[in-house]
């Protein structure tokens, strides 16, 4: 027979006493969770019987509370979106500077070097970047940046050895590495990237001067205009798409410009722009 001493050291150690406290605390989960669960369901009961009872002072207070909570949310939101729609506005009307008469401002240089290279081999020339960096800057207060995108063939020296040149020069050099089609041409295009890079220019510049010839920046000559910029489009006549001519601000004919080499085989030797980032 067992003595009371022993159910009570039993009923002391530490494990007897966290296993009662443990089936205590689900035991209290579970009541709970059903009181809950009776209260959820009740409340809706009592509530429709009083409904019932008396229809009209019951929805008349339901379509109350719902016009208090409508306003309460609407304040909630607005409270939310007047302070944003107020930045928006704030940031579509900042104007830029008025610029005299052939005045630049801060200016961005994009050159679409693909369209670069094939309309001067059109023309039997080859341009000298750094007087064609040099003539484009005339009469702007700052150059921020110019920007070179161009398909490489990095298996090509004379390539790699040009990039090298332009990032000499302060450009910065955006490349794609030229692919081969199906007919066998080897091609690469880099639109979107200019395309990208102009959209972001516009709220950093106050000119984007654009070298290529291709009708398919027109749309986005036109947005930077929209955004209060202006476009100059520098490229070869013949070359150039006129509709790109009628949009831009300025249309200049590279070869009004010195910007071509005097002796092909010789290389550009000094800088002489310095880029303020």
């Amino acid at each position: 027979m067992v003595s009371q001493a022993t159910i009570a050291s039993a009923f002391n150690s530490t494990g007897t006493k966290n296993i009662l406290l443990g089936g205590l605390t689900v035991a209290s989960t579970v009541l709970a969770a059903i009181s809950q669960q009776a209260w959820l369901t009740i409340v809706p009961m009592i509530c429709l019987l009083q409904f019932k009872q008396n229809p009209s002072q019951h929805l008349q207070a339901f379509e109350k509370n719902y016009e208090v909570l409508i306003e309460t949310f609407k304040k909630e939101v607005n409270d939310v979106i007047a302070p944003l729609t107020e930045e928006l506005s704030q940031q579509k009307s900042v104007i830029k500077p008025q610029l005299a008469e052939g005045e630049k401002g801060r200016l961005i240089i994009v050159m679409d070097g693909n369209n670069l290279y094939h309309s001067a081999g059109e023309e039997g020339v080859r341009i000298d970047h750094k007087k064609l960096i040099a003539q484009i800057c005339e009469n702007a207060s700052q150059l921020v940046s110019v920007f070179y995108f161009t398909s490489v063939d990095s298996t090509k020296p004379q390539e790699v050895r040009f990039l090298e040149y332009l990032k000499w020069l302060g450009c910065k050099v955006i490349t794609q590495e030229v692919s081969q089609n199906a007919a066998g041409i080897k091609e690469g295009n880099l639109d979107a990237e200019i395309m990208i890079q102009m959209v972001r220019a516009c709220e950093i510049s106050d000119t984007i001067a654009l070298c290529s010839g291709d009708s398919d920046f027109k749309p986005f000559v036109q947005y930077v205009k929209e955004k209060g910029g202006r476009v100059e489009v520098y490229g070869f006549d013949v070359q150039t798409s006129e509709k790109l001519k009628r949009v831009a601000d300025k249309y200049v004919d590279l070869k009004t410009l010195k910007v071509f080499k005097d002796n092909p085989k010789k290389s550009n030797d000094h800088p002489i722009i310095k880029i303020r980032n």
